[in-house]
């Protein structure tokens, strides 16, 4: 990578719930960012009430420019409230913003070639998704993305009547496909870790689309289009405060 001023600046969100083996790692991805890299990045990472495994003692030792954030309440999938806690926080609007799973790894190169790019505020953009280590390919992820943060409030965040439901990804993310069109960048490669790899890549003891979470989204997001308003109102129904 060369040391040359690059075309962007980025602020990273992850929402973080009790998986400290998996930020190690991935503080190892970002303590290589380098260079003009470093300068024009910025971490926010939220966590999301852990528990057992905070990540105060882990975080406060990454090399880059970071904030840390906790959120006082422990709400089974609160991870859309997590980010809209980043993107408020996220104080430069000149910024394009990052959001991504905590499983997700951006590697320098990948970063360094997206902040290289000519990017079109008017749009938000997708990558290219493999597990790692064997780079197997895998499907792009939806909630993976970059997008500027007055277009993320434009559509209001995501909606946190869903908070507590497994779902409610697809209203935010067709909303802001309606204001904002996607544009799929596959040179940009992102690295996702499974538990069978990192034992605490992402949670799932709250259960998925097999349980009743997400029987509980299904039917509310059927009333809410019943009523042809899916607008998200009231973001931040939590208390939270700033650690780093």
């Amino acid at each position: 990578m060369e040391n040359k001023t690059l075309k962007n600046t980025m602020v990273m969100i992850y929402p973080y719930y009790n998986n400290p083996e998996m930020l190690k790692l991935q503080m190892r991805s970002w303590d290589k960012y380098e260079g003009e890299l470093r300068n024009s990045v910025k971490l926010i990472l939220i966590d999301d009430g852990s528990q057992e495994s905070p990540a105060y003692d882990i975080f406060k030792e990454c090399k880059i420019p970071k904030e840390l954030y906790k959120i006082e309440e422990n709400i089974p999938w609160n991870q859309h409230g997590a980010r809209n806690l980043g993107a408020k926080v996220c104080s430069n609007v000149n910024d394009w913003m990052f959001m991504s799973d905590i499983d997700i790894v951006l590697p320098p190169e990948a970063a360094y070639s997206l902040l290289e790019k000519t990017l079109d505020p008017g749009k938000h953009y997708t990558f290219e998704r493999v597990f790692a280590p064997d780079l197997t390919e895998y499907l792009n992820h939806c909630n993976t993305f970059l997008v500027k943060r007055d277009v993320y409030w434009a559509v209001g965040g995501y909606d946190e009547d869903y908070c507590g439901t497994y779902g409610g990804d697809y209203p935010f993310l067709n909303q802001m496909e309606a204001i904002a069109p996607e544009i799929h960048l596959d040179d940009i490669l992102l690295l996702n870790y499974a538990p069978s790899v990192i034992k605490d890549a992402n949670t799932r003891d709250w259960g998925r689309k097999d349980s009743d979470l997400f029987t509980a989204y299904t039917k509310m997001h059927d009333m809410k289009r019943a009523t042809g308003n899916e607008k998200s109102i009231n973001p931040l129904r939590f208390h939270w405060k700033r650690l780093l």
